[in-house]
């Protein structure tokens, strides 16, 4: 893979897939970012095996397709101490990564992207569109009355209901509820506290007006998987 982008819009896209890096998996592919160079672009993705995040095409010159996974925070680090504004990503078929920016250049030892866990297809024709302050509103609304105790992994997130022409969100720890309703949804579906933060992330990082907030719940590794894709307007 080889391409040519610049060093602010690779280092937003490093931002926001950071949210999904594992922290605690002894899985080292788990601490990777994964980086993909196709016909439909050059985007990132990371995923902990419960959130996953993949960020919108990056802006870039590919010269050669590819993909490998790469040490997430490393590749912070370096992106960020790049003396210039363009940036020179080559991989090899060993998996080496090579960046070069000006007169500074770093190799990084990558990992096949075949060993990066695979995540749902999320289908964009049922998605609902949501006002992001809306959003916001009813996290900071909601998720004081969400548990921290992990013993009761139920409690530890929020009940997003998604009827006619309303929208639902209930907040339990077992001595406080907390409802909340409010615009227009057709789901239903339980968020863990980790990911309503990750939202509230999402929208002071991005500004956005309103969401596509698109939900795909599928069975992998024997685990119910909710994955969501945030597009500005």
């Amino acid at each position: 893979m080889k391409l040519e982008c610049s060093k602010k819009s690779l280092l937003n896209a490093i931002n926001i897939v950071s949210k999904a890096v594992s922290t605690r998996s002894t899985l080292p592919i788990l601490n990777c970012i994964l980086l993909t160079g196709d016909r439909e672009g050059f985007r990132l993705l990371a995923s902990d095996r419960e959130l996953s995040i993949e960020t919108d095409n990056i802006e870039s010159d590919l010269y050669e397709k590819g993909s490998v996974a790469i040490d997430a925070k490393m590749f912070a680090d370096i992106i960020k101490a790049l003396p210039t504004e363009m940036v020179t990503l080559t991989v090899d078929e060993k998996n080496v990564c090579h960046i070069k920016s000006g007169k500074s250049e770093f190799t990084i030892n990558g990992q096949p992207a075949e060993q990066f866990p695979e995540v749902p297809v999320v289908n964009k024709r049922e998605n609902i569109v949501l006002k992001s302050a809306d959003i916001k509103n009813m996290i900071k609304q909601t998720i004081f009355s969400v548990a921290t105790d992990e013993s009761k992994p139920i409690l530890t997130g929020e009940l997003f209901k998604f009827d006619e022409n309303c929208f639902n969100a209930v907040a339990i720890d077992g001595f406080r509820v907390k409802l909340f309703a409010n615009m227009t949804a057709i789901l239903k579906w339980l968020f863990h506290l980790r990911h309503l933060t990750s939202l509230l992330d999402f929208y002071l990082m991005m500004k956005m007006k309103k969401l596509l907030f698109i939900i795909l719940l599928a069975i992998f590794f024997l685990k119910l998987r909710a994955v969501l894709l945030f597009q500005d307007f």
